[in-house]
């Protein structure tokens, strides 16, 4: 009928589920309900808020195409209990986590049109062509930048199926040996994931950020567990370019930064860099790792381990590319506030370099010797970035082995 929570991902653990551009930041749980389910089944979720940047459910089908998702502002507590999310950006200062709350998605069921339940969330009917493991349910948990464990402290929720049939608390008994399978298999990576394969095939010289929006993604039939409530931003990179990678843009004012007065941009703000082929994370700075410049600006390096800078400024964050010659470069907004016209959320695909203004992330290659030289010159951030400025004589794509050592 059924599986338990398994741990999807957790960047404490070596290897446990690094595809899909995860977040460092983040931990990833899944639940599964059968495809066989009996129509009106539900799940009911009982959990507590946790000590945590952020938390949520989501659902998707068996192949982790997204459906329908909650995030915990928008839970109302159990009675007795208060949630100190106010809305996407905003906390009450006097509330405490742990309050208790019940979450329900719904198998197989057409939301209402008016009026629909709180704490309710849909998995639609499958279609018609739709396999097997298509047809699945699966019930994604997920936290950000959790105190205490990788929970928040306040353990994972509980797990109740209703069916027509009667209540079954997962793990069904009867469903161990199909559990075993589907946990080896969320955690296997996958033969291959073609994102390499999306424009641009060769990464410019001159590199720039788009706005991701999922629709490539779900084009090339892959299910890669989005989560909506995040705007992402992208630019393809070859580390044969250059030494170094310098990303620079201004930081939005995130949630637990200490600001009287003023209402959060966004709940959570990262940078990760990815292999494009691979699709694993090699590390991520969140907001809370980021010391902004004296115009309000992060700057970050990414580069290999030995063309690290060997004294970096205050100001500067420093990434790792990776072994793998193309990279991609993310960053994340998570729940910006309807505010914040700025956002990645209401920017277009199309306008977003115009429309975002300063906090449009720019980024550009540069040479290790000159960026030393800057640095020891006591040049600002900003400065420094324009100098490495991709110069017009190296626009040519870089036509070096797909192979090779890191530098």
């Amino acid at each position: 009928m059924g599986c338990d929570w398994v741990l999807a991902y957790d960047a404490e653990v070596a290897g446990l589920g690094n595809f899909a551009f995860p977040e460092t930041g983040a931990r990833y749980w899944v639940a599964l309900v059968s495809d066989t389910v009996s129509p009106g089944s539900r799940l009911k979720i009982e959990g507590r808020y946790p000590e945590a940047r952020y938390s949520a459910f989501h659902i998707h089908d068996g192949k982790l195409f997204f459906l329908d998702a909650i995030s915990d502002n928008q839970i109302a507590p159990a009675p007795g209990s208060d949630n100190r999310n106010l809305d996407r950006t905003r906390r009450a200062a006097t509330v405490e986590s742990g309050g208790a709350y019940t979450v329900y998605a719904q198998i197989n069921a057409v939301p209402p049109a008016f009026d629909p339940p709180i704490n309710t969330i849909y998995r639609r009917p499958p279609q018609a062509l739709d396999g097997k493991v298509k047809r699945r349910t699966a019930v994604a948990y997920r936290t950000y930048l959790a105190e205490g464990d990788n929970t928040g402290g306040v353990g994972l929720p509980a797990l109740t199926l209703e069916t027509p049939e009667g209540a079954f608390s997962l793990p069904h008994a009867a469903d161990a040996e199909v559990c075993a399978g589907i946990k080896a298999q969320l955690r296997t990576p996958p033969p291959s994931l073609p994102i390499s394969l999306l424009p641009p095939l060769i990464p410019s010289r001159r590199p720039v950020f788009e706005k991701f929006d999922g629709a490539a993604i779900n084009a090339l039939g892959l299910g890669v567990g989005l989560n909506p409530h995040n705007g992402f931003m992208t630019a393809k990179v070859d580390r044969d370019y250059d030494d170094l990678l310098l990303v620079r843009g201004r930081l939005p004012h995130f949630t637990t930064q200490a600001a009287v007065g003023s209402v959060p941009q966004v709940r959570f703000w990262s940078i990760c860099q990815n292999g494009a082929s691979s699709t694993r994370v090699h590390g991520c700075l969140a907001d809370r790792d980021i010391e902004p410049d004296a115009a309000g600006f992060y700057n970050v390096v990414i580069s290999s381990h030995v063309a690290r800078p060997a004294s970096l400024p205050s100001a500067y964050g420093w990434l790792n590319f990776g072994p793998e010659k193309i990279g991609v470069t993310i960053i994340r907004e998570l729940l910006a506030h309807p505010d914040f016209n700025e956002s990645i959320e209401r920017a277009s695909k199309a306008g977003a370099a115009t429309e975002r203004g300063d906090f449009m992330p720019k980024v550009t290659y540069c040479a290790q010797a000159d960026f030393d030289v800057a640095i020891a010159a006591g040049q600002s951030p900003g400065d420094t970035f324009a100098a490495c400025s991709a110069p017009a004589a190296s626009l040519l794509p870089s036509l070096l082995p797909l192979a090779g050592t890191q530098r």
